[in-house]
């Protein structure tokens, strides 16, 4: 048996595939995967880097939908003692005062997206103008990787 057979062709997945890789490896909320920016790296040196970031971004900012539910859902069972903390006042204080545009920065940056979402939730924030902010932060990085990807293993294979 060949060894190779295992490991996907992204180029012959098509947007589909990457669509639904994305977005289950984005969903899971408790357990940061960074491997899923290694898979859209991967993907944009094998497939079109646009069409890679952009179904990827999309897929992505779905799966932050996961922390604004549990968010919007689980406030009530955040303790005071968390929601006195440092981390959880300072965070909220910064998402009450720059809300879509936190959205966006955490979305577009490697900060802690999570946090904003529950954060967000909590806060019953509108989940048209969250999901905007995350889609808006989200394409554009993911397509940056895919290109790095096509970048750098293009330039070595």
């Amino acid at each position: 048996m060949d060894p190779d057979s295992f490991v996907p062709d992204f180029a012959s997945l098509g947007g589909w595939a990457y669509f639904f890789i994305a977005l289950v490896l984005f969903s899971s909320t408790p357990l940061p995967i960074f491997s899923t920016e290694v898979i859209v790296f991967l993907a944009g040196s094998m497939a079109d880097p646009l069409v890679v970031g952009i179904v990827a971004g999309i897929a992505t900012a779905i799966g932050e939908l996961t922390t604004y539910v549990i968010g919007f859902g689980g406030e009530r069972l955040i303790s005071r003692k968390h929601k006195e903390g440092d981390v959880y006042k300072r965070a909220t204080e910064f998402f009450e005062r720059w809300g879509f545009w936190a959205v966006i920065v955490f979305a577009l940056t490697p900060l802690p997206m999570d946090l904003i979402g529950l954060i967000a939730g909590g806060l019953k924030y509108d989940i048209k103008k969250f999901f905007g902010g995350a889609l808006i932060g989200k394409i554009p990085r993911n397509i940056i990787i895919a290109y790095a990807g096509a970048g750098i293993i293009g330039f070595f294979f």
